[in-house]
């Protein structure tokens, strides 16, 4: 596929990457914790917590998933407290360019 801003080029002509390829490692955690919880029969998102074992499903199997959606939970939460904690240190550096003036 050819892409085109002042000249027709492919993607690696441009540098241009993929979606997937700038994702961050907690953002790959959240998409695997998404998939786990569909697989689980859980609504999506992974603030709401778990869920009970589908009807059908061997104890086995759903503690086996459940340990895997903890660990990308705790992935996940880890690097959005990243991400909160840079914004804060961004947000106290401004208040005390702000109260400067």
């Amino acid at each position: 596929m050819l892409y085109g801003a002042n000249a027709l080029a492919c993607r690696h002509c441009h540098d241009l990457a993929y979606k997937s390829q700038r994702q961050t490692f907690d953002d790959r955690a959240y998409k695997r914790a998404d998939k786990l919880r569909a697989r689980l029969g859980w609504g999506p998102g992974v603030i709401h917590g778990p869920g009970d074992k589908p009807k059908g499903m061997h104890w086995r199997t759903f503690w086996r998933l459940h340990a895997r959606y903890d660990a990308s939970v705790i992935q996940t939460l880890g690097g959005e407290s990243v991400k909160l904690d840079k914004v804060m240190t961004e947000l106290k550096h401004l208040e005390l360019k702000m109260a400067q003036r």
